[in-house]
């Protein structure tokens, strides 16, 4: 086992552009969560309410960017300043 073999694999992986996997991974566990948490009523809820079940997601899928914004003093609504994320975010739901 050759260390710069390791080094080598952990700099080409440090290289790769990672941003919609972890992303989408967070999104879906995120959206499951919801959905296990409504359970039993969950379809009929999600067919009357789209749109409160969409401001739960959102509000579930960016909680630790708002919690970082306001515990830094920033703006909460700062978490949504990327259309990347909220589209994304919206695919996933």
């Amino acid at each position: 086992m050759d260390p710069i073999i390791f080094l080598d694999l952990a700099n080409e992986l440090t290289q790769l552009k990672m941003y919609p996997y972890f992303d989408v991974a967070h999104f879906i566990v995120t959206g499951l969560y919801l959905r296990d948490d409504l359970s039993t009523g969950c379809h009929v809820f999600s067919r009357k309410h789209p749109f409160a079940c969409w401001i739960s997601f959102m509000l579930s899928a960016f909680a630790g960017n708002i919690l970082s914004a306001f515990l830094l003093g920033e703006p909460i609504v700062s978490s949504f300043k990327s259309t990347n994320h909220i589209i994304l975010a919206t695919a996933v739901w």
